[in-house]
C-alpha cells in the first residue's frame, strides 16, 4: 500500500491506495483464477543512482488507480504531515545508525592496525594520541546527535500516548513538556532533526572512511562487515529524501512565524532549554538561545528565510547542549563529563580544555574511554 497525495478539484488531497487489486480474469502465479494485479501502476524504467541499490528505485506512471480519501479533500499536506514527522524521525534514526556502524568500524579497526611510531618502533592505532582524539570528538558529535534523536522519539511517544509521561527520573522529567506543549514542540524538532542529524552523519561517516586509510575507500564487498564505502553513499540519501535541508529549514522557520502556532513553539522551546539549573554552562545556552528569540522575533518570515539554515543549526546546537547537561546530571560519570565539556567548547559554549580531575589524567586513556566506553580494551578487534 501507499500513502500520495493528488490533486483534486479543490487541491492537493491525501489518499491511501493498495498497490494490488483484485482481478476475476487474472490469474495467479500458481495458476489459479481470481488473481490480482497491479493497482494501476506500470513500471516505466528502473533508475541508477549512487546509493540504497538493495532499495530499487523507478520510474512509475499511475493510470486509472484506486484509492480511498484520508482526511478533508483539500487538506492533502496537512493530513500527511503525521507521516513525514514518522519518516523524518525514522530518517534521522537511520543515520545514527550508519554513523554508529561507522564508528564500530574505526574502533576495531584501530585495535589491530598498526603503524610507524618513528625510530623503527610499531605501534597500534589504539595507541597513538592524535587519531584517539580524533575519534573521541567524532564520537561526542555523535553521542549529542543521539540524545536529539532520542528525545524527538520520546515525543513522538508522548503525542501519541499522552496518558503514559509520568517519570520519576528528575533529568527525564525536567525536560518532559506539559501536554499542551508536546505538538507545538515535535512540530518544530522534527524538521530540525532530520535536517542536523542527516547532514552531520554524511561527515561522520566520511572521518569513519578515512579513519581506515585506502582501506575505508574501498569496495569491501568481500568482507561487507567493513564496507564503509557502501554505508557513505547510503546515508548520502538520508539528507535529500522526506525533505532536504534548505526545505526542512524553510519548514522550521514557518513553523516558529505561524501566525497562530508559531508563538506556542516558542514557548515550549523556552521551556525546554531553560528547564537546565543556572551555572556557567547553562548560563552559556540561555545568552545564545536569547540571541536566537530576539532574531525570530525582530525579523519576518520573509527575512529570516535567507539566514534558516544558520536558525536550525543554532536551534539544534542549543537543545543538544541541554540535553548533555542533563545528561550528565542522570548520569555523572567522568567520561559524560569531559564528553559535555568537549561538545560545549567545540560549539563556543564553553572553555576549550575540560574540566576538574580530569586534566590530571591521561589524555590517551581518557579518550580510549570515550571511544570504547571502557577503560580496559580487549586485545582483538571484534566486527
Amino acid at each position: 500500500m501507499t500513502i500520495l497525495l493528488a490533486r483534486t478539484p479543490r487541491g492537493l488531497s491525501a489518499f491511501y491506495a493498495p498497490m494490488r487489486r483484485y482481478n476475476p480474469s487474472a490469474v495467479s502465479g500458481t495458476g489459479v483464477a481470481g488473481g490480482t494485479e497491479l493497482n494501476g501502476v506500470t513500471i516505466s524504467r528502473l533508475k541508477n543512482k549512487m546509493g540504497t541499490k538493495s532499495l530499487p528505485t523507478a520510474e512509475l506512471q499511475l493510470r486509472g488507480m484506486r484509492g480511498w480519501l484520508i482526511g478533508e479533500e483539500g487538506k492533502g499536506i496537512k493530513e500527511i504531515a503525521t507521516i513525514l514527522t514518522i519518516t523524518r524521525i525514522r530518517s534521522a534514526i537511520s543515520a545514527l545508525g550508519h554513523v554508529s556502524r561507522g564508528l564500530t568500524i574505526a574502533r576495531a579497526f584501530a585495535e589491530v592496525r598498526e603503524v610507524g611510531a618513528g625510530r623503527g618502533k610499531r605501534m597500534r592505532l589504539v595507541d597513538s594520541t592524535l587519531h584517539m582524539r580524533t575519534l573521541s570528538d567524532m564520537t561526542v558529535e555523535y553521542h549529542a546527535m543521539m540524545l536529539l534523536t532520542f528525545y524527538a522519539s520520546y515525543l513522538l511517544g508522548m503525542e501519541e500516548h499522552p496518558a503514559s509521561t509520568h517519570t520519576s527520573i528528575p533529568s527525564i522529567a525536567a525536560i518532559t513538556p506539559p501536554p499542551k506543549h508536546v505538538t507545538p514542540l515535535l512540530r518544530v524538532i522534527t524538521p530540525l532533526l532530520k535536517a542536523y542529524v542527516t547532514k552531520q552523519a554524511i561527515g561522520l561517516i566520511y572521518g569513519c572512511m578515512e579513519s581506515l586509510g585506502g582501506v575505508g575507500y574501498l569496495e569491501n564487498t568481500e568482507s561487507e562487515y567493513m564496507n564503509i564505502a557502501r554505508l557513505f553513499r547510503d546515508a548520502c540519501v538520508l539528507n535529500i529524501w522526506e525533505g532536504t535541508t534548505d526545505v526542512l529549514a524553510t519548514d522550521l522557520i514557518r513553523a516558529l512565524k505561524h501566525p497562530k502556532e508559531g508563538s506556542d513553539s516558542i514557548e515550549a522551546l523556552n521551556s525546554v532549554i531553560t528547564s537546565v539549573q543556572r551555572d556557567s554552562n547553562s548560563a552559556a545556552i540561555a545568552q545564545q538561545w536569547d540571541a536566537l528569540k530576539t532574531e525570530l522575533e525582530a525579523n519576518t518570515q520573509q527575512d529570516l528565510l535567507q539566514n534558516a539554515r544558520g536558525i536550525l543549526w543554532g536551534l539544534a546546537e542549543i537543545l543538544m547542549a541541554v540535553l548533555f547537561l542533563l545528561d550528565v546530571r542522570g548520569d555523572d560519570n567522568r567520561v559524560v563529563r569531559e564528553m559535555c565539556q568537549r561538545y560545549f567548547a567545540s560549539k563556543s559554549m564553553g572553555p576549550s580544555q575540560g574540566t576538574g580531575s580530569d586534566r590530571t589524567r591521561p589524555s590517551l586513556e581518557l579518550n580510549r574511554e570515550i571511544v570504547f566506553g571502557v577503560e580496559h580494551m580487549p586485545a582483538a578487534s571484534k566486527l
